[in-house]
């Protein structure tokens, strides 16, 4: 006690400011660290959702063309011929969306193994598009290999988008 008594005012007052001061600061630190993690979060469930409307927006296009196909092989041409050109364009333009909204959003595509795997072979699928679009328009026989194409393209993008 002895010891506190020699303690000069300006000091005792000095440590009774101070010990709320550091225990403020502790906490605003403690706010901000919070703060920072609740932004990152936001910032990744951003990335998701980009990555999952444009998905999901080229599942859409996929199942359009598909059933467009479908329904020109079964009228040997005589319907969808001119809308699945149109057709072309629509699933062209949202595949360029969705590599687009990847390139944007590789941050999060090399945090998740998984969704890159997925992005990328889906990726090199799609170059077999050329050949089934060229299939569909030379009428060959309707052939299930076509049409599963489309259905196939369709399931990862599905997963994706619903995640």
């Amino acid at each position: 006690m002895r010891f506190i008594a020699n303690i000069p005012i300006t000091v005792k007052a000095l440590i009774i400011v101070a010990m709320p001061l550091a225990m403020l600061t502790l906490w605003m630190i403690d706010d901000l660290q919070q703060a920072y993690k609740d932004e990152r979060s936001m910032q990744t469930m951003l990335q998701a959702a980009d990555l999952s409307a444009a998905a999901a927006s080229l599942v859409t296009e996929l199942q359009k063309e598909r059933g467009m196909s479908a329904g020109s092989l079964g009228s040997r041409g005589k319907i969808f011929s001119e809308t699945l050109t149109e057709q072309y364009g629509e699933l062209d333009r949202a595949f360029a969306n969705l590599k687009a909204s990847i390139e944007r959003n590789r941050l999060l595509m090399h945090a998740l193994p998984d969704l890159h795997q997925i992005f990328a072979h889906f990726i090199q699928d799609m170059t077999k598009l050329k050949e089934v679009r060229q299939s569909v328009r030379q009428q060959d026989s309707p052939n299930t290999d076509q049409l599963s194409y489309y259905i196939d393209m369709v399931e990862p993008l599905a997963k994706v988008s619903l995640r």
